[in-house]
């Protein structure tokens, strides 16, 4: 026999979508499992009671119901709730009845908030039958696991994408560092938050809490108290009870159960402050990270990180305060979780002060982000303390193609960091070769390079970058020619282009030749370019600002290598061709199209993922 498995998709006005917890079996008693979280807006329905009929209609989404059940189930502190159809006290009908061949079939959901049977929110939605769900009746499971970063749901061979923090199935237990001591018995879940205003992803709640903070006094948000620089073995214990206090020092800083310090907070009174005998100015440091507590990918932030963050409160759409008020209004929801003394281990400031250590070091002290109901800043402090740890995702490598020049005064690469259209389509959040996401359409810092159609990234882009009237007689980039690096500069007659040979065979998909988009990036075409463009709120620069690319007007570089247009016009290249020709998107004050031009011109390069 073949069992049917079904992917559960359904929305509420406060139900949003988990994902599919899956499993009916052929023979009785039949079961679907499922999870959702319910919420009322942006408010969850935290531990409480809720009723909950939950209907299956054949036929239609009107059609005659063929199974009923009624429950009364508690949402948990994050408003999950875990439903068996198929398993209720309280039902009418059979599931293991149910002729699955006879479909269509759909799911009504039926809730009552108050915990009684005045069902007044519904939503219907239909059974889609998916190919991994089925599998031989003789098979006694399915292997389930989660990928480490919580999107990917992997049943046998087989990966569907979930929806990352929402529901408990998100909990990463291999993403810790081994030997990571755990003090309630419950594994931090592992949710991402974003914060716009500095492009920083995080972890949503502090290392250790039960939760992401419901208010900045909640207890169950305030998480565990770290000693700067030392692992989690245990020490940095508040909940169910707090950690047991030493009064000597570590003499090494690699953490070992043998050791009689292993798991114990320890006291330090004197000078230099420091749990190690001898301070180490080497722990936790961005580049080379040693005791990092933190899951894989992510570690403690530098002090600079924290300051933006800190600076970030007073930003519209925030629009807080620069104190406790604006750390919880933040997206990373800090709560006032106090801190541990150094040299007594009592606890003070808890629901008043909020201080996080940093990953950066001030002599013998290191820094850390504090805040308080009056006011908030970086402050330094002993290393003997102990303070709350927020993790800080950390942005995977570069991935250039080999050989990239990059123009930045500093040397750095332009950030990948992604953004969905209202297209739904993912672009590089900013030009290549820009230091940020454009803040303004006239910011500088957001304008990036002027490439050559189909030139490889060699530092003729460079805004800045000498000219050179000779053409090129190859597409391949390499140091020794002496057109490498230059702009090439052209008179206005066929072919038009910086090529003796026009080359139509560049710049098209992600592994098209001399495309100098990242690794899974390239060029988009002109219908791309296009659909974006029909979908501003306003058909010129000011609609390609608003829409969610924030595309800036960084002017062009001519024929002769003379800038035009700066602050007053974009031009982005695609990777579509006309004849001699390519085409682009162009935006003035006035107006935008899809045109063609001159492959010699200097255009801005957007990256749209493929």
């Amino acid at each position: 026999m073949i069992a049917d498995t079904y992917n559960l998709h359904f929305s509420f006005s406060f139900f949003l979508i988990m994902g599919a917890i899956l499993g009916v079996t052929a023979q009785a008693p039949q079961i679907i499992h499922y999870q959702a979280v319910l919420r009322d807006g942006i408010t969850l329905y935290s531990e409480k009671e809720i009723g909950i009929r939950t209907s299956i209609l054949q036929g239609s989404a009107t059609g005659s119901a063929v199974y009923v059940q009624t429950d009364t189930i508690t949402t948990s502190s994050v408003g999950l709730v875990n439903i068996a159809i198929g398993q209720s006290n309280n039902q009418t009908g059979m599931l293991s009845e149910v002729d699955w061949s006879a479909g269509p079939f759909f799911l009504k959901l039926e809730t009552d908030t108050e915990g009684g049977n005045m069902y007044t929110d519904s939503v219907t939605t239909q059974f889609i039958s998916v190919p991994f769900g089925f599998q031989s009746a003789e098979s006694a499971s399915v292997s389930m696991r989660v990928s480490a970063s919580g999107d990917t749901l992997y049943i046998g061979s087989q990966e569907r994408v979930i929806i990352p923090g929402i529901s408990a199935i998100n909990s990463c237990t291999t993403c810790y560092p081994a030997g990571y001591q755990h003090c309630n018995g419950v594994v931090t879940e592992i949710v991402n938050v974003y914060n716009a205003l500095t492009e920083q992803t995080w972890m949503d709640r502090n290392l250790g809490a039960l939760r992401q903070a419901q208010s900045s006094t909640d207890a169950q948000g305030y998480g565990d108290w770290f000693q700067w620089g030392r692992f989690a073995d245990g020490h940095q214990c508040r909940y169910p009870e707090m950690s047991e206090t030493l009064d000597f020092n570590a003499n090494t800083s690699v953490p070992a159960p043998s050791a009689d310090w292993y798991g114990k907070f320890i006291l330090e009174g004197e000078d230099p402050y420091d749990w190690l005998i001898t301070p180490d100015t080497n722990l936790w440091l961005v580049d080379n990270v040693i005791n990092n507590p933190c899951p894989t990918g992510y570690r403690l932030p530098t002090a600079a990180e924290w300051d933006a963050e800190r600076l970030s409160w007073v930003e519209p759409p925030i629009n807080s305060t620069n104190t406790s008020a604006g750390a919880f209004a933040s997206p990373l929801k800090l709560p006032v979780s106090g801190a541990r003394n150094f040299s007594s281990g009592e606890t003070f400031d808890v629901g008043t002060h909020g201080h996080y250590w940093s990953s950066s070091v001030s002599g013998t002290h290191a820094l850390l982000q504090s805040f308080s109901s009056s006011d908030a800043g970086l402050f330094s402090n002993h290393r003997a303390y102990a303070n709350s740890v927020r993790c800080i995702k950390t942005p995977p490598p570069p991935s250039y193609p080999s050989g990239f020049v990059h123009c930045l005064d500093n040397g750095d690469t332009t950030d990948i960091v992604e953004v969905t259209s209202t297209n739904g389509k993912v672009w590089m959040d900013r030009n290549l070769g820009a230091q940020r996401r454009a803040l303004t359409r006239r910011d500088a810092q957001g304008y990036g390079d002027w490439f050559q159609w189909g030139r490889f990234a060699d530092g003729h882009q460079c805004r800045n970058s000498k000219t050179l009237m000779t053409l090129a007689t190859t597409a391949a980039s390499s140091a020794d020619l002496v057109w490498y690096g230059k702009f090439i500069t052209i008179s206005l007659q066929p072919p038009f282009d910086w090529l003796e040979s026009t080359t139509d065979n560049l710049w098209q998909g992600d592994l098209g030749t001399n495309n100098p988009c990242p690794e899974g990036f390239r060029l988009p075409t002109s219908a791309e370019w296009n659909e974006e463009r029909l979908s501003w709120s306003q058909n010129n620069y000011n609609g390609a600002f608003a829409s969610p690319l924030k595309l800036p007007a960084p002017g062009f570089r001519n024929n002769s290598g003379s800038a035009f247009e700066v602050g007053t016009g974009g031009a982005y290249w695609s990777s579509s061709i006309m004849g001699y020709y390519a085409n682009y998107l162009n935006y003035v004050s006035t107006n935008a199209y899809i045109a063609s031009y001159v492959r010699a011109f200097g255009f801005s390069v957007r990256c749209i993922k493929d």
